[in-house]
């Protein structure tokens, strides 16, 4: 994993290592999980985009924040 990487590029490797899906299937997990990562970015940075490119270790701080955001929505 490289250093640094945009959180678009991270939701793509995050993706291929959990294996073959449904094509719909990925399209859709891709769409919301860009959603709540864009939210959470916004959390750390309101002028932070998916395409900046962010040190791992604040990707995945804001893989931790959109999951605990995903998780007060329910």
């Amino acid at each position: 994993m490289p250093e640094r990487l945009t959180l678009d590029e991270f939701i793509v490797a995050t993706m291929v290592s959990q294996g073959p899906i449904d094509p719909a299937l990925t399209v859709k997990n891709f769409r919301e999980l860009r959603m709540h990562l864009s939210r959470a970015a916004e959390l750390h940075d309101p002028d932070l985009t998916l395409d900046d490119e962010i040190p791992l270790a604040l990707a995945l701080a804001i893989t931790h924040d959109a999951t605990d955001l995903e998780g007060f929505r329910a």
